[in-house]
């Protein structure tokens, strides 16, 4: 009977078991699919559509985040037909002209969307460094393998969709307060609706429960197949 080199014995299996359990720690299916996650919510970043409107004082029609990157101020109106109030401001910043748009709350909430959008651009991009990677530490494969980074970024995107819901209700209220008195736009509905960029966030979070459960299906066979290969 042919006797076994050592190094078949002592070196090569063992060094083959360690690579195959670092693969197995890889999930680059999960891995992509946070991709996707990244480059739609960067792409919902910079969509000009996020909120539209119709109906009420606002001179445009459409309102994005993009308007709320870079600090702006307020100017009271000087028309004399409102009363000087919250809701009848002048909003300059960025480049834009928001009259009767918005108020400090408004602008305050966007800048909060931004922020919870900028955590899931975050945490999506440090669940799929820990999915492409494939960590062996204790901590980061326990994170990894629980994809406590990819909970996160889910839990950040439906508290996006309930900020974004809430700021619909204030800019109703904020333009049935500057709709004009008389005319024909004074017997117009005032209507606002979410636009392009939130859909696009709502398909980002879909994409990111779709990584959660790709993790976990993937795993769950990971963990199979190495209890019947693997001593």
């Amino acid at each position: 009977m042919p006797t076994l080199p050592a190094c078949a014995v002592g070196g090569l299996y063992p060094r083959r078991r360690q690579q195959v359990r670092r693969d197995h720690d890889k999930n680059i299916m999960s891995g992509v699919v946070s991709i996707i996650v990244i480059v739609v919510v960067c792409a919902c970043l910079s969509q000009p559509q996020w909120f539209w409107l119709d109906g009420g004082g606002c001179t445009t029609h459409t309102i994005g985040l993009y308007m709320f990157f870079h600090p702006g101020e307020f100017h009271v109106t000087e028309d004399t037909t409102y009363s000087p109030s919250t809701s009848h401001l002048i909003y300059y910043a960025n480049g834009h002209k928001l009259k009767y748009c918005v108020t400090p709350e408004i602008v305050t909430l966007m800048r909060v969307v931004i922020g919870l959008i900028f955590v899931m651009i975050c945490t999506s991009l440090i669940q799929m460094m820990l999915d492409i990677t494939g960590p062996t530490g204790r901590v980061l494969k326990c994170i990894r393998k629980n994809a406590v980074a990819g909970i996160i970024s889910v839990l950040v995107c439906v508290v996006c969709v309930g900020v974004c819901y809430y700021i619909t209700t204030l800019i109703e209220t904020q333009q049935e307060a500057t709709k004009p008195v008389t005319g024909p736009a004074a017997s117009a509905r005032v209507q606002i609706k979410l636009d392009v960029g939130f859909y696009l966030l709502i398909f980002a979070g879909g994409m990111s429960v779709m990584s959660l459960w790709d993790a976990a299906g993937y795993d769950q066979h990971t963990f199979s197949r190495m209890g019947m290969q693997l001593p």
